[in-house]
């Protein structure tokens, strides 16, 4: 008789069996699949944790304010100059110091009758020593360092300003890439709807072979289009990434909203750029700079006064035995009657060099002065074509959806949609193109004013220690009666009434007459559509008149 099988065994039993085993394996693999479909997608969310995270101008700009390299090499020269004012200071203190000597010393001579003394020496000194006049030379050496310090400062502004602009752009031009890419794309997709469409009707027998032809060449466009458009994404962000030192996803890039206020005119503007552009004041003390160095070079023309107190012990000096303490208060007159040219040289030398740095700020100016122009001229061009751009749009939206309308009834083909649709999508890109070309050249309009770094404010000021609102003066009191001491220096070079500093057009022709900003005609030549729509026109088909014919020609 046979006994009942334990239980444990009878479960190993059927593990064992073959059905057992299928069923095992089918099990397993349904989970094949969804591990997957399920991990690439862990797998890639794991690796751009913050893909869906934006980042805004504003904190890519605080960003790179400091990591940026050209503003750390900046700020680092900054650091360096200012380090300088201890060393200018310096010169208003006195000199405190000592000196000991000891060693063998072997003396034969005078005061030693002619026999050789061998002793062992010790001397030791000290003193304390204190410049009273050098010609106002340590004066305009603290000047110099100051006025070097302060260039240094707005050059940082300087290099900055330039580098958040660089930035601002290829920020933008990243969106307007994605934004153009997005508009291909739709537009490839639906070249190859209505591709398929005609290739369906053609097959059927109910279209020629030339449309789809025509349809299969379009779609061929649209996708080189696409990958055109999708090269510039690619260019874009790799722009972006010398500015920023990293990759963003493209949806991680928002669209920035300015809030300056632009000034109503042109010549408003450039005046504001002359008065707050970190460039003019490099230029501004970097003439100050050149001129306290040219003093410093003129104080070589006057005798240097010091005043020593000193106090020595000497042990066995001179082949004499025993020590010698000596201790004494000094005036010190020195003056160089003859150094071969050195210092007037000197002095040309600086001179020149005061003149090189004025003339480099009219060189900024006139740099300013066609930025503002520059990027004025693309924002009114924008502002104008806004209004038509947009119509065309519309219109084009409009004309599209009564082509679809007519196509129902039979009154449009498909290629008549299809020529639609890409006069839709060329309506769209242009109006995309427009808007980005109009807020970049807002962005170019602030850097040229120096704006730009009050409307995305990092703090970089604060850390210089520079107010906003400073404005430049370069004429201002105290440079002007410098200045007066260079003949061939001039603040109003075309005698037109205006000093340079305000002047937008500095080489006016002679006696001519000037508007309030130094210019002698409108420069603000008009940029919008010069023909009013209801204006009268000639028909664009003439007709044709017809006469009858003789009967003597017959």
């Amino acid at each position: 008789m046979i006994k009942t099988l334990p239980t444990n065994l009878k479960r190993r039993l059927k593990t064992m069996s073959p059905l057992f085993f299928t069923k095992a394996l089918v099990k397993k693999l349904y989970i094949i699949p969804l591990f997957c479909f399920i991990f690439p997608t862990l797998l890639s969310a794991a690796e751009q944790p913050g893909s869906a995270q934006p980042v805004s101008l504003q904190k890519v700009l605080e960003n790179i304010t400091k990591t940026n390299p050209s503003i750390s090499e900046a700020m680092k020269q900054y650091q360096s100059v200012l380090a300088e004012r201890g060393i200018a200071n310096s010169e208003y203190y006195p000199t405190v110091g000592m000196e000991v000597a000891a060693g063998p010393e072997r003396t034969k001579g005078v005061s030693t009758n002619d026999v050789a003394e061998n002793l062992t020496s010790t001397k030791a000194s000290l003193f304390a020593r204190q410049n009273l006049y050098n010609g106002g030379k340590t004066t305009a050496f603290v000047k110099e360092t100051d006025a070097r310090i302060q260039a240094a400062a707005y050059e940082v502004l300087n290099v900055a300003n330039n580098v958040y602009l660089n930035t601002s752009e290829a920020y933008i031009n990243v969106i307007k890439a994605r934004d153009l890419l997005a508009i291909s794309g739709r537009n490839a997709l639906t070249q190859e709807r209505i591709m398929r469409q005609v290739r369906e009707k053609t097959e059927a027998g109910f279209k020629r072979a030339s449309e789809l032809y025509n349809s299969e060449s379009r779609l061929a466009l649209a996708k080189g289009n696409y990958i055109s458009r999708k090269q510039d994404l690619n260019q874009a962000l790799v722009i972006f990434h010398k500015q920023f030192g990293r990759f963003l996803h493209t949806d991680q890039f928002i669209t920035p909203e300015p809030t300056y206020q632009i000034p109503a005119t042109l010549p408003e503007t450039i005046e504001i750029a002359f008065n707050t552009h970190p460039a003019l004041k490099v230029a501004k003390y970097n003439i100050q700079t050149k001129r306290y160095a040219y003093e410093k070079a003129n104080a070589a023309d006057f005798p240097t006064l010091d005043f020593e107190v000193k106090g020595q012990y000497r042990d066995e000096i001179d082949g004499k035995e025993g020590d010698t303490t000596q201790v004494g208060a000094y005036l010190t007159f020195n003056y160089t009657f003859f150094d071969g040219g050195l210092r007037s040289s000197e002095q040309s030398k600086q001179k020149q060099n005061v003149r090189k740095e004025y003339q480099r700020s009219y060189v900024e100016r006139r740099n300013i002065n066609e930025s503002v122009r520059l990027a004025w001229s693309i924002k009114e061009a924008d502002d104008y074509k806004k209004e038509y751009l947009s119509e065309h749009v519309t219109l084009s939206a409009k004309t599209l959806n009564a082509f679809k309308e007519e196509y129902y009834v039979g009154r449009r083909t498909l290629l008549d949609l299809l020529n639609m649709e890409n006069e839709y999508t060329d309506a769209q890109l242009s109006f995309t193109e427009s808007q980005f070309s109009h807020l970049i050249a807002i962005y170019r309009i602030m850097q040229a004013t120096g704006a730009l770094l009050s409307e995305h404010d990092t703090g970089l000021r604060g850390m210089l220690q520079i107010a906003a609102d400073e404005k430049d003066d370069l004429f201002d009191a105290e440079n002007r009666r410098a200045i007066e001491a260079y003949k061939d220096l001039n603040d109003n070079r075309d005698q037109d009434g205006l000093t340079d500093t305000k002047d937008q057009c500095d080489n006016s022709s002679p006696n001519s007459t000037v508007q309030p900003f130094g210019c002698s005609d409108n420069d603000a030549n008009n940029t919008g559509y010069p023909y009013e729509d209801d204006s009268a026109l000639s028909p664009y088909i003439v007709p044709q008149s017809f006469e009858p014919v003789s009967t003597k020609q017959q």
